[in-house]
């Protein structure tokens, strides 16, 4: 699961460009983060956002579940 996070938050949100200080680094990280569990709908969630599962909106209203 990692590795794919990983994957997506550097191919696909830039996060494998250089950036010219740590704090700016720390920022786009978090951006990316946000976007990705706020704005990316999944297939395997039901076409729903990971923030949308977690917090119960949605279609079904149901939570993810902790391992």
């Amino acid at each position: 699961m990692a590795e794919r996070l990983n994957g997506i938050l550097k191919h696909e949100y830039r996060l494998k460009e250089s950036y010219p200080s740590r704090k700016i680094a720390r920022i786009a990280c978090a951006q990316a983060v946000r976007l990705y569990c706020t704005d990316r709908p999944y297939m395997s969630l039901g076409m729903r956002t990971p923030h949308e599962v977690h917090h119960g909106s949605g279609v079904w209203g149901d939570k993810c579940v902790n391992f």
